[in-house]
């Protein structure tokens, strides 16, 4: 045992350790600037050295003068009669060229007389005349041509969004527009003679749904501008709609058949688990269970006419049923894929008949991740595979060649399911549900697996970043990013990085370009993010250089994780939002370091409230501290009290372990003093047990450890056991006496929430000041990592209160011994 070490200061370093830093940085962004001073675009914003990562290729076209000094010299032409999306593609150009040149362009039928200079936009009567390449190609829904002849530029398209994307990639490729943020980032190049040469082009997307689920892609002109088509981005119907799951998007099982409704009267219509009826899933294979499950999808249909997809799919937090019926399912198909698919199948065969056209969705998750052996989808299924298992370990591989087990499964899972099924829809994952502001940097894995599901025949990927709130780290660049790549997967992620950085932070760009190159950096490495003062001192430069107050905004929004991670490291943190777990807890700041504190508590929570910035996490406990205003309060309380009376001491070491598949060890006593664990393997408590020896248990583990309380605390009152995390339900021994029940039924907390709940022990009299203590647990996991993962500390407080305050750092509860 060790005793704990509060860590030293990040953003208060030695100055002299600081300056020759700073020296390096000036010199680093001189270089940048330097280095990308010669490759000027002929169309550029103001800085020079952004680059149009966009840019077609292609033998270009003659040059075309659209504006001169001011003046239009085109008129632009719709059918007389147009579609909603041919009038929006002509309204766009107006707007957008008029911004660029200073000019006024009109709009005129296609009954006018014909203009040498004219810009066809849609089905023209000039489109059905002319002899244009590509004009024959099949462009689908969202497709779009373009073409020259002559004088005459021609922008056509799919018959959804066709017509619209035609203008935007001309606006957006060709001449170098950006729309990159919802909140404001338009880059729109200033040219009142607008002479260049168009590329002549057909497209089409490969993927029907292009889901950057981020909060800043949400807004409906941002998606229709970025080419996105998603759920979560409201585009109105006449311009082309989105796809969308309108009322059962997940995990929608209660939904179906609400057990507030059916439970009590029917239990039978629920799972069978452990011998028990549950709540947490239904019983498929119960045909009243399929009769009110498909009435329901029937009357959402009915309800919701624009509708492409409407889910079905389990309740989150895994399990199935395990009736006699079900598990005959399962056993047929290797797991239990068998009982769901089948579900779903009958659901999608009864749905068919009255809405040919609509997708049944089923999701490919947690125990339904594998294909099955001998089921398979029906034509009118959507299968959407989610990839949590290299997602959530956020390892940044590159899984499409690496040999890790969880990578393995997913590539495993993905070129099973892309043999038996039409539509293969990608639930992927960029982000860090403990914490929004903590790095997750995976832009060097986005072009091999935008591409490997390119390859599969995937038709819909959906990447998922910080849905609830804006401010997650680099989420306005990497929303656009990904918009670009899953409309077009054969572009370059690094060249749209720089694209975004420069036109997004103009002058500060330099800045922001190495701070993503030192995130970049730590990933390789292996080192903790933000650990020391380089990145801040970054950021802080780009607040330097960014030449007015809204790239400065910009600036300050991706300061925002820094002074988090900064004030979590220095004055406390919530459950879930990384390491070290307990901060500066037994140390008492005062003078100048409490100032800064303050200071960055000040600087976070305005930052926060200007850029719109309300969740920080989707897990963290109690569920009030998600919000920012939450976190910002907690941080001033701690501050504000006493820590000095309450110690700590870490359960350092590896413990033993033992899968219980059986479910023997409570019977075989496992759990006493004097059971012999002499064969039982080590482990430690990084990763759970999934990570060390077990990548796909779930179900009952036990773990032993023997522990002697160290002389500093040997005499403290009250000495409490604190456990980090145990993923998910535990039951604790301590010197053979059960000291508690830390299980949802016990607490109330459901399987999404105690997995990260820190608890603590209250052992009384059970501990022994002196000689050795033997602490044992039984714990069940349904899913993933399973097991302690984080550290288990004694602690100490002379003071209740501190205590308390100590624990609530950590989300916890002082719960009584059992």
């Amino acid at each position: 045992m060790s005793r704990w070490d509060p860590p030293e200061m990040g953003r208060l370093r030695a100055t002299r350790d600081r300056l020759p830093f700073q020296r390096t940085v000036s010199i680093l962004l001189l270089t940048l600037c330097a280095s990308t001073a010669s490759h000027a675009d002929p169309l550029l914003p103001a800085w020079e050295q952004w680059q149009n990562a966009l840019k077609p290729t292609g033998s270009p076209a003659d040059k075309l003068t659209l504006a001169e000094t001011g003046s239009a010299l085109y008129t632009i032409v719709i059918p007389e009669q147009p579609t909603a999306q041919e009038q929006k593609a002509a309204d766009e150009l107006v707007r957008w060229l008029g911004q660029m040149t200073g000019a006024e362009f009109r709009v005129t039928g296609d009954a006018q007389a014909r203009r040498e200079r004219e810009i066809s936009v849609g089905r023209t009567n000039r489109w059905e005349e002319a002899a244009l390449p590509g004009k024959q190609t099949d462009l689908g829904e969202e497709g779009y041509g373009i073409a020259v002849e002559n004088d005459r530029l021609f922008l056509w398209g799919g018959a959804e969004r066709g017509p619209i994307y035609a203008a935007l990639a001309l606006l957006e490729e060709d001449l170098g527009c950006r729309w990159y943020h919802s909140t404001g980032g338009h880059v729109i190049p200033r040219r009142p003679t607008l002479t260049f040469r168009p590329a002549p082009r057909t497209y089409a997307p490969p993927f029907l749904i292009r889901d950057p689920f981020f909060r800043d892609a949400f807004d409906g002109t941002w998606s229709l501008l970025n080419r996105t088509n998603a759920p979560s981005a409201p585009v109105p119907e006449e311009w082309g709609g989105h796809v969308d799951y309108d009322g059962a998007f997940v995990h929608t099982f209660n939904q179906m058949v609400p057990p507030e409704r059916y439970f009590d009267a029917h239990p039978e219509y629920y799972a069978l688990i452990d011998g028990h009826r549950s709540q947490q899933q239904l019983c498929q294979s119960h045909e009243e269970v399929i009769r009110l499950a498909t009435e329901s999808v029937l009357a959402l249909a009915r309800a919701h006419p624009n509708a492409e997809i409407l889910e079905v799919s389990p309740n989150d937090g895994g399990q199935h049923c395990e009736c006699p019926e079900c598990a005959a399912l399962d056993e047929e198909n290797g797991g239990p894929i068998g009982s769901y698919l089948t579900f779903v199948n009958r659901i999608a065969a009864a749905v068919e008949a009255e809405f040919p056209d609509l997708l049944i969705g089923a999701l490919a998750y947690l125990d339904t991740t594998d294909p099955p052996t001998q089921a398979r989808p029906r034509g009118n299924v959507a299968v959407r595979l989610c990839n949590w298992l290299q997602g959530w370990g956020a390892s940044y591989e590159d899984w499409t060649t690496s040999e890790n087990g969880a990578c393995v499964r997913y590539r495993q899972a993905l070129e099973g399911w892309s043999a038996i099924t039409a539509h293969l829809h990608i639930w992927d994952y960029i982000n860090n549900f403990s914490n929004y502001l903590r790095p997750v940097p995976m832009m060097h894995i986005l072009e091999p697996a935008v591409r490997s599901y390119q390859g599969h025949g995937v038709t819909g990927v959906m990447y998922q970043s910080n849905y609830q709130s804006l401010g997650g780290v680099r989420s306005p660049m990497k929303a656009w990013v990904i918009a670009k790549l899953l409309w077009d997967p054969s572009r370059d992620v690094a060249a749209l990085m720089a694209d975004f950085t420069w036109g997004y932070y103009g002058e500060a760009a330099p800045a922001m370009i190495a701070f993503d190159a030192l995130l970049d950096e730590d990933r390789r490495e292996g080192r903790p993010f933000f650990a020391d003062a380089r990145a801040l001192a970054l950021v802080e430069e780009a607040e330097r250089l960014a030449e007015n107050d809204e790239i400065l905004q910009r600036v300050k929004v991706a300061k925002l994780p820094l002074l988090k991670a900064a004030l979590d490291r220095e004055v406390g943190q919530r459950s879930g939002s990384g390491e070290p777990e307990l901060g500066a807890y037994f140390e008492q700041e005062t003078g100048d370091r409490l100032a800064t504190y303050h200071e960055w508590i000040d600087q976070f929570e305005q930052i926060a409230a200007g850029a719109g910035v309300g969740m920080w996490s989707e897990q963290a406990q109690p569920p009030s501290h998600r919000r920012v205003a939450g976190l910002v309060q907690f941080w001033r309380e701690l501050l504000s009290a006493s820590q000095a009376d309450v110690v700590g001491a870490e359960i350092d070491g590896s413990w033993l372990f033992r899968t219980d598949p059986e479910k023997m060890g409570l019977n075989h006593g496992w759990r006493a003093v004097d059971y012999d664990d002499s064969d039982w393997e080590e482990i430690g408590l990084d990763g759970g047990w999934t990570g060390q020896g077990h990548p796909r248990y779930t179900g009952f583990g036990w773990y032993r450890k023997t522990f002697s309380v160290p002389d500093s605390l040997a005499g403290a009152e009250p000495l409490k056991l604190l456990f980090g995390a145990v993923d998910e339900e535990a039951e604790i021994w301590l010197n053979g006496e059960k000291v508690m029940d830390h299980t949802c039924e016990a607490t109330g907390l459901s399987p999404g929430e105690i997995w990260i709940t820190p608890f603590v022990v209250d052992p009384g009299p059970v501990l022994k000041r002196e000689g050795e203590n033997l602490l044992a647990l039984r714990v069940y996991n349904r899913l993933a990592m399973g097991g302690i993962w984080k550290p288990v500390y004694l602690l100490a407080g002379g003071e209740g209160g501190n205590l308390h305050l100590v624990l609530d750092a950590l989300g916890g509860k002082l719960q009584g011994a059992r």
